[in-house]
């Protein structure tokens, strides 16, 4: 799928606000992101 048309379709019903209202009534969430330097940090031995 372009990515325009992901844009067109992701929001179809123009939610806005922070995302406990965004997620209001939602049955499903997919969320993505992409890691860049310092998004994880090690802690406690673990990445």
């Amino acid at each position: 799928m372009e990515k325009l048309k992901i844009i067109e379709t992701a929001n179809a019903e123009q939610r806005t606000g922070e995302i406990q209202q965004a997620m209001e009534g939602a049955d499903l969430v997919i969320a993505l992101s992409k890691p860049g330097p310092g998004t994880l940090k090690k802690r406690n031995g673990l990445s």
